[in-house]
């Protein structure tokens, strides 16, 4: 059918605007054949939203459409909208059940001046959506956004023409930045151009506006689809999820009008749930179940823990898995909240535990907990699947404690070695080990000291000459404890942390190369590292480094490979920064004593050492 857009027109219902109405989806333009006006007040409109149907109560009608002079009176509210002109095709349909309808109702003043009513405030919004920009604005009730596509709504505004005092503003939570400054009629909130979703959104109404009108909205996010409505103020999407805003939806409608939205889970938040636990304990079975931060299972009594069952009150946004090492078996398959891990009625002890969280919850809190251990006692707290306990000493942990806490913001420094892992300054700290009164391995006339020190040296020029600027433990035959040496490398704006050794065995023929980084040990709790030892980030960052370099070392110099290990050796344990120990051969060894101890076999060792940092710093560089 012919579309007309030729005149424009003025339509008048129940004090609300038809082309809101025909906007909403609640009446159809072609359910419309003539211009409508009205001499008097409408008190009610029923909206039944199925069939489309409208049913009009209390009403004078005049054929006489709405002229522009008439907007001089004030009591007569005039709004445009250029309008297609078809025929009824929804007539006869049957009215549909009261629960399926909407009831607006809106009180309009006469006087003795002939009037007629529309909608006197009209609201528009928009959205910038991913790989579109910004779309076309829509008005009451339409989609501004995408649905079933997976791009994020990025910013929106909001406009409202309105003859009242007050204006409408609006608000939005950035993922990763949180809520934006509130802002007003027109204003962009959120972001364009950095590939960032909002998650949540929050619009209300000011002034003489907010007296006349509610505004309802609602949002459609990832993995959830359309939440309910909220309304003048209240959050609606969702917080701390990472789920995406797509789409949104916004209703101007008057104030105190029935309506029949669903209100409920607007907005969606993380809620830290809560624990409760217990244990099996020797000679005494199950014990009952107890409260965060209390103590479930025995001390000052010698009895060891067999089981443990952790419940999670809530699971909506992730579980918690835990883990035991047990007498004879060794580390079991990590259970979920609610399962046994240990065993019972086998006369078995747990020696060490590891919990950590899932989901969403790992994002927001940490698992706090701490055991205590046969000729022991109470362990320092450990956080999110570190070791409790003991492994390979044959001690029972006696009882256990467990928090849930908040997750840690650490603070974020300047480079690696001050915990900000994203920033790369090509600042590398190399630490020469030994040195002074500790020579490290001494062979064949020839201490391990001062060939770190060589091997420092031949690396130093090498990186230097490529544009890294290098810090150093020590440059001369000095001692240096080891507390200090990871001391020094945190107050640096170091990227890396690499100390150079060789090693040495009881076994003539022992070889090879290896590299290692750090590994945690419960009874070698860091002195200065405490935030950092276990950072994912720094943990991983190391072992990249570790495999990088242990790979072209060998392959440099043809030497045997045995591989990356970890250990807690203090230097890595202590330094914030991403951190390896290097073993470059055996000075106990006669025939590879000959190597490391040549200029030749050093250079080589040193452009292996050198092409494994530039491998590393080809991955994590920006």
């Amino acid at each position: 059918m012919k579309k007309n857009y030729s005149s424009k027109k003025f339509y008048l219902l129940a004090g609300i605007t038809l082309v809101n109405l025909l906007n909403a989806g609640i009446i159809h333009a072609n359910d419309i054949s003539r211009p409508i006006a009205t001499d008097s007040v409408v008190s009610s409109v029923t909206i039944n939203q199925p069939n489309m149907q409208t049913a009009i109560s209390e009403q004078v009608v005049s054929t006489t459409p709405v002229t522009e002079s008439q907007t001089t009176n004030p009591n007569v509210i005039v709004s445009t909208q250029e309008l297609q002109e078809e025929s009824v095709v929804n007539q006869g349909a049957e009215p549909a059940s009261s629960a399926d309808s909407i009831t607006l109702v809106k009180e309009v003043h006469q006087t003795a001046v002939k009037t007629s009513v529309v909608q006197d405030s009209v609201l528009s919004y928009s959205g910038h959506v991913q790989d579109i920009g910004w779309q076309v604005p829509v008005t009451d009730g339409l989609v501004s956004g995408t649905t079933g596509q997976s791009k994020r709504l990025e910013a929106i505004k909001i406009n409202i023409s309105t003859p009242y005092t007050g204006s409408i503003t609006y608000n939005s939570s950035v993922i990763n930045i949180g809520w934006q400054t509130a802002v007003s009629n027109g204003q962009i909130s959120g972001t364009t151009g950095k590939a960032k979703a909002i998650e949540a959104i929050q619009i209300n109404l000011t002034g003489d506006l907010a007296l006349k009108y509610d505004i309802y909205y609602r949002t459609h996010i990832a993995s959830y689809g359309w939440l309910g409505w909220a309304k003048n103020g209240a959050f609606a999407g969702s917080i701390g999820l990472s789920k995406q805003m797509e789409a949104y939806e916004v209703f101007l409608i008057a104030k105190g009008a029935a309506v029949n939205f669903d209100l409920s889970k607007s907005f969606i938040q993380v809620v830290k749930p809560s624990l409760t636990y217990k244990t099996h304990v020797q000679d005494i079975g199950w014990q009952p179940l107890v409260s965060e931060g209390q103590l479930a299972g025995t001390t000052g009594q010698s009895k060891r823990i067999e089981g443990l069952v952790v419940n999670l009150s809530s699971k909506e946004f992730g579980n918690l898995q835990y883990r035991s090492h047990v007498q004879g078996i060794g580390w079991q398959k990590y259970v979920q909240s609610g399962s046994m891990t240990g065993t019972s009625g086998q006369s078995r002890r747990i020696e060490a535990l590891q919990l950590q969280l899932t989901g969403v919850l790992a994002q927001k809190y940490s698992v706090k907990y701490r055991v205590h251990v046969q000729d022991i006692g109470w362990q320092n707290w450990v956080y999110d699947n570190a070791i409790a306990g003991t492994t390979g000493q044959s001690k029972r942990v006696e009882a256990i404690e467990i928090v849930l806490v908040e997750k840690v913001t650490k603070p974020v420094g300047l480079s690696a070695s001050q915990g900000n892992y994203a920033v790369v300054n090509k600042v590398i700290y190399l630490d020469a080990g030994h040195g002074g009164y500790d020579p490290g391995a001494a062979y064949f006339n020839q201490s391990e000291k001062t060939l770190n020190l060589q091997m420092q040296t031949r690396l130093k020029t090498k990186l230097e000459a490529a544009g890294y600027k290098v810090v150093t433990t020590r440059t001369d035959d000095s001692f240096v404890d080891l507390l200090p040496r990871s001391q020094s490398a945190n107050q640096t704006l170091a990227d890396l942390f690499i100390s150079i050794h060789f090693n040495a065995s009881t076994s003539s023929t022992a070889n090879g190369i290896e590299t290692y980084y750090y590994e945690y040990y419960p009874e070698y709790q860091p002195k200065i590292n405490a935030d950092w030892h276990l950072d994912p980030d720094r943990l991983s960052r190391s072992n990249t480094l570790a495999q990088a370099i242990q790979s072209a070392t060998v392959g440099n110099t043809g030497a045997k490979d045995n591989g990356v290990l970890r250990n807690t050796f203090s230097v890595l344990r202590e330094t914030t920064a991403p951190a390896v120990l290097l073993e470059l051969g055996y000075m106990s060894n006669p025939t590879e004593f000959q190597n490391i101890n040549s200029a030749t076999y050093q250079e080589k060792l040193a452009n292996g050492i050198f092409s494994g940092i530039l491998s590393y710093y080809k991955q994590y560089q920006a």
